[in-house]
């Protein structure tokens, strides 16, 4: 008989999770840079990678952005006429 109590608990914080979903507004002003590296380059094909260092500065919204920086690494080719990235 124990378990109800705990049950019903559950229920309602599930309930209460799930009723407060709502959109978030996001502002975030990014600083970085970035190096481009050719690999390849030709008439029907250009392959280049890009690395790619930056960190949110403050004021953020959500707060919990700030200061959170990023590394990327991509890969870029063009071949006849067709973009394709990977990152």
């Amino acid at each position: 008989m124990k378990k109800l109590p705990y049950v019903g608990v559950i229920v309602m914080v599930a309930a209460t999770a799930t009723a407060q979903a709502a959109e978030t507004e996001y502002r975030l002003t990014v600083c970085g840079h970035a190096k481009s590296t050719t690999l390849e380059t030709g008439p029907d094909l250009t392959v280049f990678s890009n690395e790619v260092w930056s960190i949110v500065v403050p004021p953020a919204t959500p707060k919990v952005f700030e200061n959170n920086t990023g590394h990327c690494l991509a890969y870029n080719r063009i071949m006849q006429g067709k973009v394709t990235d990977m990152g």
